[in-house]
């Protein structure tokens, strides 16, 4: 409900996710601070493109357009083989990695369907040996190696040396996008 602080142990999925929600937190996984995404687990989704649609909305001439985002409509996804829903993620803080629950494409859009030069931090966390583990649409899992990084997050952390980056060819969205 608005104006009432989430509280995790009321969700509709507590009964499916063990004791204490252990199922939702990657052993791997090591905060190097607290973050304000406490509770993802070091698991991240994608927002932009499943969770909402933002590549339909232009954010920086009307931020406001966000407010009518839908989620993907899975019979328009063209091909869910190769659509990333889930991954290891997090984000660059000067102290360490904090959890972060989205998984950022490689591009912003703007107008929608323009891929610019303009790129978010990076978010897909490479802590397994170099790899992070992607769940794509369609249910399958495989591990991905880190392909392109950017040097700093928006908050002065070192994304390279904290294995935070994409994988795949960075030319444009699609392994977020269908």
């Amino acid at each position: 409900a608005l104006g009432v602080p989430f509280d995790p142990a009321l969700g509709p999925l507590v009964p499916y996710l063990g004791p204490g929600g252990e199922i939702k937190k990657c052993p791997s996984f090591r905060p190097g601070l607290n973050a304000f995404e406490a509770g993802c687990g070091g698991y991240g989704y994608n927002e932009v493109y499943i969770g909402g649609r933002g590549d339909l909305y232009d954010y920086f001439s009307d931020p406001k357009s966000a407010q009518t985002s839908l989620s993907l409509d899975d019979g328009k996804a063209l091909a869910l083989s190769s659509l990333v829903m889930f991954a290891d993620s997090g984000v660059a803080y000067p102290q360490g990695v904090a959890e972060y629950s989205f998984l950022e494409p490689p591009f912003w859009e703007s107008p929608p369907g323009t891929v610019t030069a303009a790129t978010p931090d990076p978010s897909v966390h490479f802590r397994h040996n170099g790899r992070a583990n992607v769940i794509w649409a369609d249910g399958h899992v495989s591990r991905e190696s880190m392909s392109q990084t950017t040097p700093f997050s928006a908050f002065g952390g070192d994304n390279g040396a904290l294995s935070l980056g994409w994988f795949g060819p960075r030319v444009n969205n699609a392994d977020w996008k269908n």
